[in-house]
């Protein structure tokens, strides 16, 4: 399965966090300068080191070719499913945990209640402005245009598996808070 261009956006954001932030902890610690790490998006890897079984993380952080700390988003995968992937990326006693990313709509996506008509189409631009006229009313709300609704409102949770969680100790703490539809953009400029 293909990944949308709004969970690109969103790893391509991450990425770039934690490329910044391991560039300047390795101009102001010396024994940082050294290190074999790197960070891969969308690379295959192993669930155990030296193991048979790959999948592929969404973002990995790789330490002399080991695997150091995984990152996922999650837009449709189920919980369940993905807590299973989680505990098995822990297999590896290199990995130091993994971090999710978590995106959730208020309600499920259903068809418009009408057909679309052709004034119901409108160059992205002109979407653009009457979504954020539509979130200078309500910051964290819902956008509709031309009488359809795109979107209700969207959660972020941010959730860390650390290396010693296992499936059956359930869900870790998470920090969540309500985001605009336009916050992944940020991700995207580099904000």
């Amino acid at each position: 399965m293909t990944n949308t261009p709004a969970h690109e956006n969103i790893i391509v954001g991450v990425h770039g966090y934690f490329a910044d932030a391991m560039r300047v902890e390795q101009t102001h610690n010396t024994l940082l300068r050294d290190l074999l790490w790197t960070i891969y998006v969308n690379r295959s890897t192993w669930y155990k080191e030296g193991g048979s079984d790959q999948f592929t993380a969404d973002m990995t952080i790789f330490y002399d070719n080991s695997t150091l700390f995984f990152v996922e988003v999650a837009f449709s995968q189920r919980w369940g499913l993905l807590k299973i992937k989680i505990d098995r990326m822990l297999a590896d006693e290199e990995t130091w945990g993994v971090l999710v990313v978590k995106i959730t709509e208020k309600s499920r996506w259903s068809e418009p209640k009408r057909a679309p008509k052709k004034k119901d189409f409108v160059s992205s631009d002109a979407w653009k402005n009457q979504a954020l006229i539509a979130q200078a009313v309500d910051e964290y709300g819902g956008i509709t245009v031309n009488g359809l609704k795109w979107t209700e409102e969207v959660t972020c949770s941010i959730v860390f598996f650390p290396a010693d969680w296992r499936l059956e100790d359930g869900d870790p703490p998470s920090v969540s808070c309500p985001i605009t539809p336009f916050s992944t953009m940020l991700f995207s400029n580099g904000a």
